[in-house]
């Protein structure tokens, strides 16, 4: 299974800051905006997931209004 791109990135920065190059500010950067995206995805689907609860709270309604009407059908069908 293929890692995800931060994990990549988290383990060239540790290693990065065992070494005694400078490319861990790079890295840091890049870890920083891969940190920055992966918020941005979870509030778009918390804000996704909300709207979908409101959509699946409407069917409800619309449901339980149909199986109102068939069982008032079938009550005065019964008469």
């Amino acid at each position: 299974m293929r890692r995800l791109p931060f994990w990549e990135n988290y383990d060239h920065l540790k290693e990065a800051l065992v070494g005694t190059d400078h490319s861990w500010t790079a890295l840091t950067l890049k870890l920083c905006i891969a940190l920055e995206t992966a918020n941005q995805l979870v509030q778009s689907t918390n804000s996704n997931v909300a709207l979908l609860s409101e959509k699946i709270g409407e069917l409800q309604k619309i449901v339980k209004r149909g199986d109102s009407a068939i069982a008032a059908a079938k009550a005065d069908h019964a008469l």
